[in-house]
This record gives structure tokens, C-alpha cells and sequence, in this order.
């Protein structure tokens, strides 16, 4: 898989991102577990394994995030300071991703 920044594209409308849960498909509280790194909470890392992109309006995974997901599909939440939550789901198999928002 490249080591580059995956940057997926995410409408802000000047909000601010706080925290960002992954979780297998099944959801975090099912026996398909949390995902990525620190697997022992759902909620990932802000700068290591995600990182806001407000100059392009986007959201950017990281390498540290791809390097722990196994392959499957992996259901993502953007929660931002406004409330709103925006769901992302990426499917790994591989080196080959490929998400859509949902």
C-alpha cells in the first residue's frame, strides 16, 4: 500500500473535527471489534491516525490507521464539534482501498 496520506473529501462549513471512531463491519460493540490502531477503544488517535484538512475540506487517514486495519470493512464516524456526524466506510483488501460515504 502507498505510505502517502489517503485524503477523502469531507464538507466542513467551517466546522471543527474532534474525535473519529472505526469499528468494523458489525459495529464496535460486536465480536467484529474496534479497529486500527489502540483497539481497545474505537475512538482513534487525532494527528497519528487522522488528521483534519480544512484548507481542502477534507479528512485525511493516515498511514498509522491503514497499517493496523485488517482486511475487511470498516465503518468510520467523523463527529464534529457542531453535532454533526458524517459515516465513511472503506473496504481494505490488501494494499487496495476503496470507501464510500454512506
Amino acid at each position: 500500500m502507498n505510505k502517502a496520506k489517503r485524503d477523502y473529501a469531507s464538507l466542513y462549513h467551517s466546522n471543527r473535527l474532534p474525535g473519529q471512531p472505526a469499528c468494523y463491519d458489525g459495529g464496535c460493540l460486536s465480536n467484529s471489534g474496534n479497529a486500527g490502531p489502540q483497539d481497545w477503544t474505537p475512538y482513534k488517535e487525532f494527528g497519528n491516525t487522522f488528521a483534519p484538512a480544512y484548507d481542502s475540506n477534507g479528512i485525511k487517514l493516515l498511514p498509522e490507521f491503514f497499517n493496523s486495519v485488517k482486511d475487511a470493512e470498516v465503518t468510520l464516524r467523523f463527529h464534529f464539534w457542531s453535532g454533526d456526524v458524517v459515516t465513511y466506510k472503506i473496504t481494505k483488501s490488501g494494499t487496495r482501498v476503496t470507501g464510500t460515504a454512506s
